[in-house]
């Protein structure tokens, strides 16, 4: 076998056939292991003859990265899914890898059975309490098998709530009203990168009843004074402009293939929608901090919503003095990655 550039990297087994030849290798974890195979065989009357042919080979075990893995405090559980494809057993080789502050505890041997998958999962832990690890990595070898190359996963950790049933609080911007004491409250927020603390902290609360999803956000702030707030709110908004102000952003993904939602607001209630729900806004502000409530309409949403149904959902602050973005569930450089939302059960 030869790769790109030529270079023997390891022999083969050819079988000739009536109408060509058959080429067996070793099984590969690596689909781009093998480039090229040249076999080299005489014709009848004795001429040698190269026969060049391009390689597809299987992947011998497959690795599935988990949907969801779970993060509560300073522990939690990344899990993967590893599927033998040859017809034998195979000894697996595990190793996580963790970054900088976190370790993590996984079962290094695995036995797989023909055709057989089965969870692996890694218990991480934190040095102390904080965001779940922006990236977390199970490579997967095969020892006895060597130059079959590895495979890796990365697990995705993505916050879990539950969203309660609660009163219809009073849409006027303060969080006074009884009703938030009934809804569900988010852990504070994070930086959208990392998830280390901001500048100033943001808590969000969760809820619904049979015609609404409420959310409603608090916004620290120690310069309230250098608050942007610029865009004036106007019947049936839709600016972008919003987003040059502080705002804050709630984002929902139905299941299946519907488009995600967004639903941004600024201090003013100025507002920015992506897609076609209707919602209403309220905002207030205090000496410290300014707070916003959303009111959702549940019939607008394109899916009903049943109990026990998941949605990936985030919800979002941009502070513009500092240039900070924060949320909930942290997913790298932008808002805008759904697959890295946060998952809301609705009671």
């Amino acid at each position: 076998l030869l790769d790109g550039n030529g270079d023997a990297l390891l022999p083969a087994e050819i079988t000739p056939l009536d109408d060509g030849f058959t080429l067996g290798t070793r099984p590969s974890l690596r689909s781009d292991l093998y480039l090229m195979a040249v076999a080299r065989v005489r014709t009848e009357d004795g001429l040698p003859l190269a026969i060049a042919t391009d390689l597809q080979p299987g992947l011998s075990v497959a690795l599935e990265d988990a949907d969801e893995c779970t993060w509560e405090g300073a522990r939690g559980e990344a899990r993967w899914t590893v599927t033998n494809r040859l017809p034998r057993d195979v000894q697996c080789q595990l190793e996580v890898s963790v970054p900088e502050g976190y370790s993590a505890v996984v079962d290094r041997g695995l036995t797989l059975g023909p055709g057989a998958p089965a969870e692996v999962s890694a218990e991480i832990t934190a040095a102390q309490a904080s965001a779940a690890p922006a990236e977390v990595t199970l490579a997967v070898t095969l020892p006895d098998l060597p130059g079959s190359g590895a495979l890796a996963g990365i697990a995705a950790f993505r916050p879990r709530v539950a969203c309660p049933a609660i009163n219809a609080p009073a849409l006027d911007g303060a969080l006074d009203d009884a009703a938030w004491q009934q809804a569900a409250e988010l852990p504070q927020f994070g930086l959208v990168t990392d998830g280390s603390a901001p500048a100033d902290a943001t808590r969000a609360w969760l809820g619904r009843d049979a015609e609404y999803l409420y959310v409603a956000f608090e916004c620290m702030e120690s310069q309230m004074d250098r608050l942007a707030a610029r865009v004036q709110p106007a019947a049936d908004q839709n600016d972008n402009a919003v987003h040059q102000d502080d705002e804050v952003e709630a984002f929902l993904d139905p299941p299946g293939e519907l488009p995600y939602l967004q639903f941004a607001a600024n201090a003013l209630g100025a507002r920015k929608t992506r897609g076609d729900a209707r919602w209403e806004v309220a905002t207030a502000r205090e000496d410290d901090r300014w707070t916003v409530e959303m009111r959702v309409r549940l019939d607008s949403l394109g899916l009903p919503i049943l109990p026990g149904a998941r949605w990936g959902a985030n919800f979002c602050r941009v502070q513009q003095r500092t240039g900070q973005a924060s949320c909930w569930s942290p997913t790298g450089s932008s808002f805008h990655e759904p697959d890295r939302f946060g998952v809301i059960v609705f009671d």
